[in-house]
């Protein structure tokens, strides 16, 4: 799906008017424990020390604040734009090549050589890539799974988020099959070990250079401590 129509459709669903209504009691509840236990553990804490009465009001008020800022990230409409954002995250242009070529391998291996052109590995980018975007899935769906149940008096919220679940599935899939196809290639054992290979020479390039460097900054010394010992003997 786009991603201007999926911007589009979870701007709708949360300002569609219903969803004002989704989980709201739930939402309230969860914040007010929240912040009531942290006003409790905020007092109880200034409590055992000398400070002032104000003083111990701002601490309990602080402890407040701090506990609505840990429950919030739970409330029903920010994991649904968390999950949002999770979604959308995912490079759009890779895909767009798994949904038009998973039915061929062939295909999907010319379209990702052409997508990696550039790059030195492209293999390998490919199949980071495609984990780090299947990441982003997974946490999407399981944010969305847990406020199916939140929005229920919203028709149009419950639609996307069913629709947007069956289509997370299904670009999971393709992003499975296609890490396997990947690595089936003959040209992965290649380039895993060309990299494995140069990262290892750059590291040890890294290590001499420092060694390099201890020794000059030791033959510094020494030159340093030897005419400071000739300055000595002259006096």
């Amino acid at each position: 799906m786009n991603r201007s129509i999926i911007l589009a459709l979870s701007l709708a669903c949360v300002l569609n008017t219903p969803s004002a209504r989704a989980d709201f009691q739930g939402d309230a509840i969860k914040l007010a424990a929240s912040a009531g236990i942290g006003y409790g553990i905020g007092y109880g804490l200034s409590s055992l020390t000398r400070a002032s009465a104000n003083d111990k009001i701002g601490f309990a008020t602080l402890a407040t604040l701090a506990g609505l800022v840990i429950a919030i990230p739970s409330t029903s409409y920010v994991r649904y734009m968390r999950a949002q954002w999770s979604f959308t995250s995912t490079n759009a242009e890779l895909m767009v090549i798994l949904q038009n070529t998973h039915n061929d391998s062939t295909l999907l291996m010319n379209a990702l050589e052409s997508y990696y052109l550039a790059s030195q590995y492209s293999l390998l980018q490919a199949y980071s890539d495609l984990l780090k975007d299947d990441a982003h899935l997974a946490h999407a769906e399981g944010l969305f799974k847990c406020i199916e149940n939140s929005f229920l008096d919203n028709a149009q919220c419950t639609t996307y988020m069913k629709n947007t679940l069956k289509e997370i599935a299904q670009l999971r899939s393709f992003i499975k099959s296609a890490l396997i196809t990947i690595k089936q290639d003959p040209r992965w054992t290649a380039m895993l070990a060309a990299r494995n290979a140069a990262q290892a020479a750059q590291q040890a390039a890294s290590i001499a250079q420092q060694q390099l460097y201890v020794a000059q900054q030791q033959l510094a010394i020494a030159q340093r401590n030897q005419q400071m010992q000739k300055n000595l003997c002259k006096a």
